[in-house]
């Protein structure tokens, strides 16, 4: 999903796939992974992901939608751009019985994640960076979530 404006900002999502086209996609991916990171860059790539996958696996299922990444350029940022590229795919989850994740870095998006429906599931300390990362997931509602408005809690009126 691509910003109005593309220097505004973007984001990826994973979505399930059968093993039979992750194994025909993955040696691309990650060709192209090594050549953009260089071997060092490469090597703490498949560091930080042998560790966050596994971790992941524990707090949501296969069939999980993830949040790869999501950037807003400073200059936009606080304006609604991060919303307005999540909520289509989060809809979409919801119309799907979807559950999505992520893995946040920066605990100032904690809040920004919370208003879209995600929770905290987990905190680790990544190992290579050293960093302590925020593992949020947001479980699938029959009620879409409008961009920027909290899902109301269990039991509470709608």
């Amino acid at each position: 999903m691509i910003a109005q404006n593309p220097e505004h900002g973007a984001a990826a999502w994973l979505l399930p796939r059968d093993e039979k086209a992750d194994a025909l996609e993955s040696p691309a991916k990650l060709a192209f992974m090594e050549r953009l990171l260089g071997s060092a860059g490469f090597r703490n790539y498949q560091s930080i992901l042998s560790f966050v996958s596994p971790r992941a696996a524990r707090q949501v299922s296969e069939d999980a939608w993830y949040l790869s990444i999501i950037g807003v350029h400073p200059s936009a940022q606080g304006k609604g751009i991060g919303q307005e590229l999540l909520a289509p795919t989060l809809s979409e989850a919801d119309e799907n019985h979807a559950t999505c994740y992520l893995e946040t870095f920066t605990p100032k998006s904690i809040g920004f994640y919370e208003r879209l429906g995600f929770q905290a599931a987990a905190t680790y300390e990544e190992p290579t960076t050293r960093s302590t990362y925020v593992l949020m997931r947001r479980d699938a509602t029959s009620s879409p979530v409008s961009p920027g408005l909290r899902r109301p809690e269990s039991g509470s009126p709608a």
